[in-house]
């Protein structure tokens, strides 16, 4: 019999099927967030309690932007809000003028 590995948490943005429910029983049970479920402690309460929204979220964020920006380990919002613009502009090849502005508008939306 295989033991299960209890040291991984199984997160999903939708809804879990209940095949990934039954997988993320073996692998410890608790280790399991989706979407909204469980109720008290899903991915929405992770994000909203760590404020670690995708940089997605800032407005104007083109899709070849965010790539460069992950490309550069910039994920989040809170990252590029309160991270250096300068070596993050440098990091993503993307001018310091349009980081700033992303910057700013992500300090917004953390500030609001």
């Amino acid at each position: 019999m295989r033991r299960c590995d209890r040291r991984r948490l199984i997160v999903c943005n939708t809804k879990l099927s209940e095949h990934a429910k039954r997988y993320a029983t073996c692998r410890g049970g608790s280790g399991i967030s989706g979407g909204t479920t469980p109720e008290e402690r899903n991915l929405r309460t992770m994000i909203e309690e760590t404020q670690s929204y995708p940089i997605t979220i800032v407005a104007g964020v083109s899709r070849s932007v965010s790539t460069r920006l992950a490309a550069a380990g910039v994920v989040t919002a809170k990252q590029i809000a309160y991270g250096d613009a300068t070596t993050i502009a440098h990091d993503a090849d993307i001018p310091l003028k349009e980081v700033l502005l992303i910057a700013g508008r992500a300090r917004a939306i953390l500030e609001a």
